[in-house]
């Protein structure tokens, strides 16, 4: 049967491979009235090679006679399967139901278990089965497969009126080292039901390089084995670390731990605890009976809704006192506070903070990724201390110190910023760009005149001159806000002057648009030096100038 099987489904895949000529909209896998039996129809192949990640969403619609009448993800070595003559060709590393189960040469039910569903769904007899069943009769269901190295992870998000679940990353294998430089097959079949695969949500792109993870994937890390980073704090310093949170769920402390230290780092002399505060509500350290901590978690669900959860954990110093809290939108979608810890120590000290695991896995984000607009220039804000020095290949971030007319100056950033700090940045246009993340920054970035958007309006003020980022021509410029208040997005900047200034837009190097007339007015190839206004220039001193019809920049 199995063999048989296998057979039609080589049959029916036939040209629908990745690389194939563009799809429709959508594509409809299984028959409408979901009368197709299992494995009675295929979506294409996508071919995932390392670090990349095949990303989709569909709908899913099933006859619901059975929990298991749904959809299946299948992930094999890299075969043509409607090509193999023979069954020992193809090698399916994993087959996962949509219900609490999956087999294949590399899932090993019993350690891989898909989190996030009660345990019961399987049973018929059960009432979680019957709840089950109807919420994924048109359920929006976002799938993620991951490849990086030999671990491929499995990610899905199903909701459906105000239902919500999904299989956490803990759902992962490591392929067989035969298979590391290897490229794997990813296909979705159904079994009674059909799924309508939006086609324009469905792409294979890079694995994004900005997390690291502490802890293991499997969950075993024994307490106070893994650890993040050291970010250091000193006074009057607010630090922010995000991460997502995974966990074994055996106990509530058995996710994060955030420890304080006072100066030095783990495992020298002298070494002294603070703090270390557990995911629930606990904690330990020379200052932690001295403090207060409060928090407002039902600990009854706690477990489960930690697993999965999106965290960020902030650590601010005024004077003596430190807070930690930490804002968390758990697996279910709801976001809440862990309620805070304050504490004091000197003033003068530096405090340093880290996080570990108990039988859990941290993803910390240790980058911001940033894409440039279809101009090539774009504004741009974060709430972390960034190192730009360490940036993608390509990138190049400015402050704005003043103007020459109207002109801005530019001063390149080649090191780190502090949080907050408001840069105009330079790339290929469309591309992605990942910034890393540090503790802090003590750049002096006083000088420059790039305010950090907030989301909200910014209007005219009065002795003030305030321009955003805008297009004119095809090029980008710095438009100035008059009567109407324009609103700035939250990670992105706007330039403020202390002083009153009439020309209506600002220009900078590699975009400039204001001398286009003089372009235009045919000026002879001589070497000739002009300025802006079109006069000649017999010394050119730093600024801006046209030779032989072309924009050209004098530095020194």
């Amino acid at each position: 049967m199995k063999q048989f099987l296998r057979k039609t489904m080589f049959a029916l895949v036939g040209s629908m491979m990745f690389g194939a000529p563009a799809m429709a909209d959508n594509t409809i896998v299984g028959a409408e009235d979901n009368s197709a039996a299992f494995m009675g129809a295929f979506s294409q192949d996508y071919t995932l090679a390392d670090n990349q990640m095949l990303s989709m969403e569909f709908t899913n619609y099933s006859s619901k006679t059975d929990i298991w009448h749904n959809f299946y993800v299948f992930v094999k070595n890299d075969v043509d399967a409607h090509k193999v003559e023979e069954d020992a060709k193809l090698v399916e590393y994993a087959i996962l139901r949509c219900d609490n189960y999956g087999w294949g040469s590399l899932f090993d039910h019993a350690n891989k278990n898909i989190t996030g569903y009660p345990a019961d769904w399987w049973d018929a007899t059960k009432e979680g089965s019957q709840t089950f069943k109807n919420n994924m009769d048109g359920a929006s269901v976002k799938l993620y497969v991951r490849r990086e190295g030999n671990r491929v992870s499995i990610y899905a998000l199903m909701s459906k009126d105000n239902f919500v679940n999904c299989w956490s990353e803990s759902l992962f294998f490591d392929l067989p080292q035969s298979a590391a430089t290897e490229n794997i097959r990813v296909y979705l079949t159904i079994d009674h039901s059909h799924i309508n695969i939006d086609n324009s949500k469905t792409s294979i792109t890079p694995t994004k390089e900005n997390y690291y993870t502490v802890g293991t994937k499997d969950n075993n890390a024994l307490f106070f084995s893994a650890f993040s980073d050291y970010y250091t704090i000193e006074a009057n310093q607010t630090l922010k670390v995000h991460f997502k949170n995974y966990s074994a769920k055996g106990e509530n402390w058995q996710n994060w731990l955030a420890v304080v230290t006072k100066n030095i780092k783990r495992n020298t002399d002298g070494y002294e605890e603070y703090l270390v505060l557990r995911s629930d509500h606990a904690g330990w350290g020379s200052k932690f009976e001295a403090g207060e901590l409060t928090s407002a978690y039902n600990w009854d669900t706690f477990k489960d809704e930690m697993d999965g959860s999106d965290v960020v954990m902030t650590l601010t110093r005024s004077g003596a006192t430190f807070t930690v809290y930490a804002d968390i939108t758990a697996s279910d979608g709801t976001t809440k506070r862990w309620e805070q810890f304050v504490g004091t120590c000197d003033a003068a000290e530096t405090l340093n903070f880290f996080l570990t695991t108990e039988k859990g896995n941290l993803e910390i984000q240790s980058a911001v990724a940033t894409t440039i607009s279809a101009y090539g220039w774009s504004t741009f804000s974060s709430d972390y201390a960034l190192d730009f020095a360490k940036a993608s290949e390509g990138l190049e971030a400015y402050m704005i110190t003043g103007h020459e007319g109207n002109v801005v100056k530019l001063a390149k950033v080649t090191g780190t910023v502090p949080a907050g700090t408001g840069l105009l940045l330079k790339g290929t246009a469309g591309a992605e760009y990942n910034i890393p993340i540090v503790g802090s920054s003590a750049t002096n970035v006083s000088a420059n005149l790039l305010k950090a958007g907030t989301g909200a309006a910014v209007s005219a003020e009065s002795g003030k001159t305030t321009y955003v980022l805008g297009v004119n021509g095809g090029n980008a410029e710095f438009q100035k806000i008059t009567t109407t208040a324009a609103t700035v997005a939250k990670g992105k900047a706007y330039l403020v002057f202390n002083e009153t200034i009439s020309a209506p837009a600002m220009l900078f190097e590699g975009d400039i648009t204001g001398i286009s007339a003089i372009e235009s007015a045919g000026i002879a190839e001589d070497g000739i030096y002009y300025n802006l206004s079109g006069q000649r220039v017999a010394q050119p001193t730093k600024g801006l100038y046209i030779v032989n019809g072309k924009k050209v920049i004098v530095k020194k």
